[in-house]
């Protein structure tokens, strides 16, 4: 039986992820006024509402709070394994992108960050569910 729940078309997540891609990339690499706080805290922000689109690309029926929930409580248990220093890990995160998705360094502060994403996430998919419903794909009748 197929779901009643709004698909969220990839004609409307695509172009936010071709959006918060560079963006979040760019407060990786910012160096400027407040690059702690840039790199580290605004950077997490990006990191949740990217992994929440890409989960919705994947399963775009899926009820935004679910989505953002669990991109949260996934990232938050990805924080905790920065304080693990296995090699296959350490190889990882050797590179941009490894260190970029997994993390190197456990920072508590990350969580806030983490949870304002995770919220954008959440509003950003509410929004993209809204807009579909009550259209007809075919035009008016």
């Amino acid at each position: 039986m197929p779901s009643s729940r709004p698909r969220i078309p990839l004609r409307r997540l695509l172009p936010l992820l071709a959006l918060v891609v560079p963006a979040g990339v760019a407060t990786k690499l910012y160096d400027g006024p407040g690059r702690a706080w840039v790199s580290g805290s605004l950077s997490g922000v990006f990191y949740e509402l990217f992994w929440c689109l890409v989960v919705c690309v994947a399963f775009p029926r899926a009820h935004p709070a679910v989505v953002s929930s669990g991109v949260f409580v996934t990232t938050c248990a990805l924080e905790f394994t920065q304080r693990w220093d296995a090699p296959f890990l350490r190889a990882v995160r050797r590179s941009f992108i490894g260190s970029s998705l997994i993390g190197d360094t456990f920072v508590p502060s990350d969580f806030l960050g983490y949870a304002l994403g995770s919220l954008a996430g959440w509003g950003t998919l509410v929004r993209l569910a809204r807009s579909g419903r009550g259209r007809n794909p075919r035009g008016p009748t």
